[in-house]
């Protein structure tokens, strides 16, 4: 089995928190290190590509300096002048910013991040405004209507049903044997999907085997 791409980036996920460096090198597609007792970085994967990395982390730098922050609680702390912040809210802040992320399905697989911890909470800031219902998008509603259709067959289909072990097991399922309708669409990618069934998982909890048994 050859080395997988991401294996240098496993030791920064098993951190619960990032520096305010290291959230900048590691979306730039660079790991922060110390060689020799200086600073020194590597590159994640994709190598011979350093300086354009770096160029990148400096503007990531600059757009990460002038957000207005606002992580859950015990999602950041101070340690002296040192910030740190909890990993899920640096994926959550990525993706508001729509900077790409093209590790997060591999490590929701690897389970170093729970897809359920990358959905954004509802501001609560004015309890008593009620906020406009605005009509879902187009697009968004054939993404629904298109995974709706394609669960509906795998349960009702003979020739397609299949003993799922888990809801990874389910997505990779659609992913390997609907490839036509999953690459025409990117809201049927690994993450949308592990997004959608994290919001699901909060309106109705999905039992997983055994759960149904009577005790």
């Amino acid at each position: 089995m050859p080395e997988d791409k991401w294996d240098k980036l496993r030791l920064d996920l098993l951190k619960d928190y990032w520096t305010d460096s290291q959230v900048c090198h590691i979306f730039a597609g660079l790991l922060e290190i110390t060689k020799d007792g200086k600073y020194d970085c590597v590159e994640i994967e994709q190598e011979g590509l350093r300086d354009t990395k770096k160029r990148r982390r400096d503007q990531l730098r600059e757009i990460w300096e002038v957000t207005d922050h606002r992580p859950r609680e015990r999602e950041n702390y101070y340690q002296s002048i040192t910030k740190y912040w909890k990993t899920t809210y640096c994926v959550r802040w990525a993706q508001e910013k729509q900077i790409d992320i093209p590790w997060l399905d591999w490590a929701i697989e690897e389970k170093y991040i729970k897809a359920e911890d990358l959905v954004p909470e509802n501001d609560n800031t004015d309890a008593d405004h009620v906020p406009e219902k605005k009509p879902m998008g187009e697009k968004k509603g054939e993404n629904l209507h298109r995974l709706f259709s394609i669960m509906t067959e795998l349960m009702v289909n003979p020739d397609k049903k299949s003993d799922f072990r888990d809801p990874t097991h389910m997505i990779t399922h659609i992913q390997d044997n609907y490839e036509t309708e999953v690459s025409t669409s990117v809201g049927l990618s690994k993450e949308t999907l592990n997004r959608v069934l994290a919001k699901a998982r909060k309106i109705r909890p999905i039992k997983e085997a055994g759960e149904n048994k009577e005790k």
